[in-house]
């Protein structure tokens, strides 16, 4: 597939391109409507390639995992009129989902068994504030049981073969088990070599309350020289550490630890901000995220 722009992935520095406005994923998350996984809404428009927007993609879908429905079905729409095949879709669900490291994707790659991957998925769609709410039969194949629409939301069957596809990609990575580092994972997987990134990824996981004067010192690098490199990246510090704050975070609620040992630990003021972030990414709690990962 050839790349095509604007991206519909927006990463950070190329938001303001596509939207007219810079942040407005992060805006748009905050009406409380119904809402969408980010990998869909990804998957059903044209998909650029090059390797360092699908990284930016990835570190911003950490960040905001969740999408507005109406920006979803848009999409899904404009996708189906223009032809996109069920085979194209599932290509770059695929390629997206092995990429995607939202705490939400590293609880489906949780175990490679059938049922626990359904019982996380029919959980996760049961908590979570979605549009549309699917659940899996059970059985070895990834089956669609039940689709439910919330009020106002209108479903067709290009948007259900897409979701059908989605679990499929999320299901297949239930082998590898999930990371503590799925930000280190994509960066290999895409191939990318070279600029900060891998150190700063390091130097975070290690001081995650490092702002951008310290990460710089960590680095051997001035401010300045880390701020430009990260662009060229289209990210920013800030949005890296959000990232991989919330990437520790997940791994710890796999664990015993408590909440507000889990805040502290991955760099959050305290337990309420440590939930406030964990929602926007994810749209669960960490405790309803903890209970779907230990069952």
């Amino acid at each position: 597939m050839a790349p095509s722009s604007p991206s519909p992935l927006c990463p950070a520095a190329a938001r303001q391109a596509c939207t007219g406005a810079p942040h407005a994923k992060e805006e748009e998350t905050a009406d409380g409507g119904p809402q969408s996984y980010h990998l869909l809404q990804a998957a059903v428009g044209p998909l650029a390639l090059e390797p360092r927007a699908l990284f930016a993609w990835c570190v911003d879908g950490v960040v905001t995992g969740l999408l507005p429905h109406r920006r979803y079905a848009q999409a899904s729409r404009a996708a189906r009129a223009a032809g996109l095949s069920e085979s194209a879709l599932t290509r770059r669900l695929a390629t997206l989902a092995a990429l995607d490291a939202n705490p939400v994707a590293e609880l489906m790659r949780g175990d490679p068994d059938d049922r626990s991957f359904q019982h996380r998925w029919n959980g996760y769609n049961r908590l979570a504030p979605l549009g549309v709410r699917t659940r899996l039969a059970d059985g070895a194949s990834v089956r669609l049981e039940e689709r439910r629409t919330a009020p106002g939301i209108a479903d067709d069957e290009f948007r259900r073969i897409t979701v059908t596809a989605c679990a499929a990609s999320l299901r297949r990575l239930g082998d590898a088990g999930p990371s503590d580092d799925g930000l280190r994972r994509a960066w290999r997987a895409l191939g990318l070599r070279g600029g900060c990134i891998p150190e700063l990824l390091d130097a975070l996981r290690l001081a995650p309350e490092a702002d951008l004067a310290r990460s710089a010192t960590e680095l051997g690098c001035s401010t300045r020289t880390l701020q430009r490199q990260l662009g060229r990246a289209g990210l920013s510090h800030g949005q890296l550490r959000r990232a991989v704050r919330l990437s520790l975070a997940g791994c710890a609620l796999r664990g015993a630890a408590s909440l507000t040992e889990i805040a502290h630990a991955a760099g959050f003021y305290d337990s309420a901000h440590f939930a406030h972030a964990w929602h926007r990414a994810c749209g669960i709690t960490p405790s309803d995220y903890r209970a779907l990962s230990l069952a």
